[in-house]
């Protein structure tokens, strides 16, 4: 029998391998240590705070993984997973929510800047308007209408099938990213969302 203990991000993963084909895992949330202290000088106690039959025990001299020397050796480690990534004791480090606040500011302004591109154009009247197949009707809008050969368009479609008339845009999106130039080449779907664009 032998232990492995795995830093999980915001869990302790601990491995024990009864057989080599019977491991059991047990994963700790880290909130929920209360303490890590050294019982009869080999046994490491791991506190979840549920009381004495909750806790969890290590015999560090069946820890394979890390390679301990001793209890005290074992508890530290320990102590050092639960300050590592999310963690810092009780509360997230200044070094993370620095992290955390930078992923959500670029987030923040990849959305900010999807939603300048995806306005709602079916309430703005479009630019280009191609007529020139009876059952089908291409409509472009541009913020530049004099470049019809560069990526600046959102196109839609409008096409008759039988009695259905059908509504697609350009990567079913309304982004300005397509070429009025190549309009019957374009993939066209249903219009999903500006935050799903079809790829």
């Amino acid at each position: 029998m032998s232990y492995q203990i795995f830093n999980d991000s915001a869990c302790i993963r601990i491995q024990l391998t009864i057989a080599p084909n019977d491991v059991k895992t047990l994963v700790v949330v880290k909130e929920q240590i209360k303490t890590v202290d050294i019982i009869k000088s080999s046994i490491v106690r791991i506190d979840i705070g549920e009381g004495p039959l909750k806790n969890i025990y290590l015999n560090y001299q069946e820890v394979t993984f890390p390679t301990v020397t001793s209890a005290e050796q074992l508890r530290d480690h320990i102590i050092s997973l639960l300050k590592s990534d999310i963690n810092d004791g009780d509360n997230p480090s200044e070094e993370t929510l620095q992290e955390m606040l930078g992923m959500l500011l670029n987030n923040y302004n990849q959305l900010k800047g999807i939603k300048a591109q995806g306005e709602n154009l079916s309430k703005l009247e479009p630019i280009f308007v191609d007529e020139s197949n009876p059952n089908v009707i291409y409509k472009g809008w541009s913020s530049n209408i004099d470049d019809p050969a560069s990526p600046l368009w959102a196109i839609q479609r409008i096409s008759r099938v039988g009695d259905v008339v059908i509504y697609e845009w350009a990567d079913g999106n309304q982004f300005y990213d397509n070429i009025w130039d190549n309009r019957l080449q374009l993939q066209y779907t249903p219009y999903l969302s500006d935050l799903f664009p079809v790829m």
